[in-house]
């Protein structure tokens, strides 16, 4: 898995590159970066800053975004099937479009985020009073 650091990641974003996949990102503040149609499949974004990061259109499918920051992210229309989102902060994160299937929102804060999808599409998820997912018993 490649470490890259967020000179690295915007530079080749800038110059055209979309592939990210599978790269390391660990701890790396990427946060206010524009990864708008960023394929980070398998990514590991593990304690990442990524607080108005623009992921439109992203494509996010079995990343690890464990204990992240993602306040007030716009993950618009990305595709996170399968993610791992345990522990991460998605407090105020625009969620419309996005593919949650199979996501792992296990003590995932959502307080304050837009467009949270339908209940159907967080089976077996309960949000708790202070706005966070936990699994349904």
């Amino acid at each position: 898995m490649k470490k890259m650091t967020r000179s690295e990641v915007v530079a080749s974003y800038e110059s055209g590159n979309r592939n990210f996949r599978g790269v390391n990102l660990r701890l790396v503040d990427l946060s206010g970066a524009n990864l708008a149609g960023a394929d980070l499949t398998g990514a590991d974004l593990t304690e990442s800053d990524l607080r108005w990061v623009n992921l439109t259109g992203a494509n996010l499918t079995r990343a690890k975004v464990r204990w992240v920051r993602l306040i007030e992210a716009d993950l618009a229309g990305a595709n996170l099937t399968g993610a791992d989102l345990i522990e991460s902060d998605l407090r105020w994160v625009n969620l419309t479009r996005a593919n949650l299937t199979k996501v792992d929102l296990y003590a995932t804060a959502l307080t304050g985020a837009h467009r949270l999808p339908t209940d159907s599409q967080i089976l077996g998820w309960a949000l708790t009073e202070d706005g966070t997912l936990k699994r349904a018993s």
